[in-house]
């Protein structure tokens, strides 16, 4: 979320639930009740900002999902619809989760910008308690001192219970208890907090803090990591002696206690043990509680809120507790998939992606050992130095230990972005610029980083030294972008055994938002976009199928004739949300418009809509709607020879059965709707020439514009810029008609 909470997505809607806006059979769309805000992946600038949402969506489904975990570790589960966006030819795509196989890159985030807060909230109900309590004290003070006034004149027991007229029993025994001694309770001032006991004379406070500060997340960060806590004594055992008595140092700094560093011989650690029922209470009513075994700890809320050099040293010390420098990296160990996946998050807010696993590993115990699934986040190579500068270990060993591992390590980039190789050649050549002179700008062999079988990838650290002496826009994007290029490990597909609620986000301008475990750049879900459904989706599809549209409860007929025409932008689609294929094939025709010719161009330019009325330029109608629906009439008595319908069929089925030299870049074939709009348009064009039947020209006249929205290309057509039009080609002079 925007301001660094990891939450359940059923949790954000249910807790967010406002009017209900649009509902379609069994799909909600729900504005929220109070602003919420994510992080969104935006295409202008390849940044992450914070983004509000505008709908919240939820559907009850049955329909298959995906699993889709990356080589980093990171998991997601999502509908089968859902886009992530991808890295081709250097320019970030859309791409349906159904399509993901193993090994494309999908993009994830490479640093989160959260504005944190350190302000700590506690809970309503533990603070009305403290506060009571805290009440009570005042007033025993208050009475305590009116006791004290009475005995510096002498007066006894009876004496003082008369003039003060005590008649309660209560504070009959409060007066004795007073007249020998001050109970320690006495002392506490405002700014403590309290916890219920089970006599008065116990009850003890703690220093309440009203901010998070470094010193709250070095102990939050020992207690997670090292701490345990039994009803109300908390346990800390170490090797060594430097964290310990930090806690020690900090808790008397934070809640004004006093606990002792020991020493076990036996084990030979370092310990410390104390109780206290009101850090137990304050630890819950700030949200934290601190009875849960490490397989379920949790990092709270509190600090993947707060600002980020309190994180920072979070981090700092959570590594010296449950971090190791091993070989060739850093990393660090707990059995919680919650804290793996909170440590993930706050890494990435310092612009750390760590790679996760989930491994058995051995833990000892004196004598006794055992194996148990841990998780393990690792920073490998140049993350290392950036490691040390940005947050590194708290004591001195550790440092020295990463020190020694940044030295004798190579710094190899890992931060590695795939398939630019084309426009690294374009770069050089529109810029007409020599391999030498390439080599002598930024020192590196221009053959190396245009040939995919020289280098598959190349690291942002290289593409910084190409921008920074030859400018290209889009290369200054990639490498200034909060994203980091992983690669799809496996995408399995999931059958439920009963329904289930389905949820997403609808954001107000950019579509995507950051989620799933370790953090994923995650695009909205077509269907949860309510304009989009609206606007180019829903009334899109049951415009063209249906003749009518459906805007919240009410049905809107169409008039006829009725039909949809639309423009696609072929260079970008930043800003853009692009149809899938399943939609882009309800359209008859994909008409491509080029650049005009200068004359038009030039009466363009002088006719220009700007310079003149809209009324002005004498627009008449040429034909009634009546009479469209007449010529559609006619349309359908045209004949059309069953030898034309099988060149049709053949057309169609060469793209299918793929048996000619340019069929390896087809990846799916012509849908049923092809051949029906062959047939349709053929039909219409032999209308249009006069004709009451269908020749093979009228069939091949249309083909094209039939057809080239319905072959699906591989990336290997991209590549090699193979074009719809050319496999079309190839297919005509192919076939004969019989």
């Amino acid at each position: 979320m925007g301001n660094g909470e990891i939450q359940n997505i059923r949790d954000i809607v249910k807790k967010y639930n406002g009017k209900e806006t649009l509902k379609q059979n069994n799909e909600y769309w729900i504005v929220p009740k109070k602003k919420l805000k994510l992080l969104a992946f935006d295409l202008e600038d390849y940044k992450i900002k914070p983004e509000e949402v505008k709908y919240l969506y939820k559907q009850k489904t049955s329909e298959h999902y995906y699993e889709v975990e990356l080589k980093s570790g990171r998991k997601i589960r999502t509908s089968k619809i859902h886009p992530f966006f991808t890295l081709k030819n250097g320019k970030v795509e859309t791409i349906v989760v159904s399509d993901l196989k193993e090994g494309d890159c999908v993009l994830v985030p490479k640093r989160l910008p959260i504005f944190g807060d350190n302000k700590l909230i506690y809970n309503k109900s533990y603070l009305e308690n403290s506060n009571k309590i805290f009440r009570e004290i005042n007033r025993r003070k208050r009475f305590y001192e009116r006791i004290k006034r009475c005995m510096s004149g002498g007066m006894d027991f009876v004496e003082i219970r008369k003039k003060l007229k005590i008649e309660n029993k209560k504070d009959e025994n409060l007066l004795r208890t007073f007249i020998i001694l001050k109970p320690k309770y006495l002392d506490y001032g405002q700014d403590f907090f309290f916890s219920d006991a089970e006599q008065f004379g116990q009850v003890k406070g703690v220093k309440m803090p009203k901010q998070m500060t470094k010193e709250f997340a070095r102990f939050m960060a020992i207690l997670i990591a090292e701490g345990s806590v039994n009803k109300s004594y908390f346990y800390l055992s170490m090797k060594d002696r430097e964290i310990p008595e930090l806690f020690i140092k900090d808790i008397k700094s934070l809640f004004g206690l006093n606990p002792k560093l020991l020493y076990d011989k036996n084990r030979k650690q370092y310990r410390v043990a104390f109780r206290s029922d009101a850090l137990v209470d304050l630890l819950k009513a700030i949200g934290y509680n601190s009875h849960l075994k490490a397989k379920n700890k949790q990092i709270p809320e509190f600090i993947l809120k707060s600002k980020d050099e309190v994180v920072r040293e979070f981090l700092r010390v959570y590594y010296d507790c449950d971090g190791c420098i091993s070989r060739d990296c850093v990393k660090v160990t707990t059995k919680s998939e919650k804290i793996a996946n909170s440590i993930s998050y706050l890494l990435l807010r310092l612009g750390f992606v760590a790679k996760i696993n989930n491994e058995l590993s051995k833990t000892s115990i004196g004598d006794y050992s055992y194996e148990r699934k841990f998780y393990n986040l690792r920073l490998y190579g140049g993350e290392l130095n950036d490691f040390y500068k940005k947050i590194n270990f708290f004591t001195e060993k550790n440092r020295k230990k990463l020190r020694g591992l940044i030295k004798t390590i190579n710094r190899k980039q890992i931060d590695l972005i795939p398939g630019i190789h084309n426009m690294i050649r374009d770069l050089r050549k529109n810029n007409k610029i020599s391999h030498k002179q390439f080599y002598e700008l930024t020192g590196m062999h221009a053959h190396n980083l245009e040939n995919p079988k020289n280098a598959l990838m190349h690291s942002r650290y290289r593409l910084r030294k190409i921008s920074k002496n030859i400018s290209s826009p889009q290369i200054s994007k990639i490498v200034d972008g909060d994203f980091y290029c992983d690669f799809v490990k496996n995408n399995k597909k999931v059958k439920p055994k009963k329904d289930y609620w389905l949820y997403d986000f609808s954001m107000k301008k950019r579509h995507s938002f950051v989620a799933g475990f370790g953090g994923m750049i995650s695009h909205n879900t077509q269907s949860a976009l309510i304009e989009g459904m609206q606007e180019t989706q829903s009334a899109l599809i049951e415009g063209m199928q249906e003749k009518q549209v459906t805007i919240g409860r009410k049905k809107f007929h169409l008039p006829n004739p009725f039909f949809v025409m639309a423009t696609e932008n072929p260079i970008e689609n930043a800003g853009v949300y692009p149809l899938p294929e399943a939609q882009i094939d309800r359209f008859l025709f994909k008409i491509i418009m080029g650049y005009p010719k200068r004359d038009v161009e030039k009466e363009v330019m002088e006719t220009n809509i700007s310079l003149r009325r809209f009324e002005s330029f004498g627009l008449k109608a040429v034909v009634t709607p009546k009479e469209i629906v007449e010529m559609q009439q006619i349309v359908k008595k045209v004949y059309l020879d069953d030898s034309i319908k099988n060149y049709i069929l053949e057309i169609v089925r060469k793209t299918r059965t793929k048996d000619f030299s340019k069929a390896e870049f087809i990846s799916y074939g012509s849908s049923p709707r092809a051949s029906i709009g062959i047939f349709i348009a053929s039909k219409a064009r032999a209308l249009i020439q006069g004709r009451n039947y269908v020749l093979p020209e009228d069939v091949k006249q249309v083909v094209y514009d039939v057809m080239r929205h319905r072959l699906i290309l591989s990336y290997k057509a991209t590549i090699q810029k193979i074009t719809p039009d050319s496999i079309i080609k190839e297919i005509l002079d192919s076939i004969r008609v019989e």
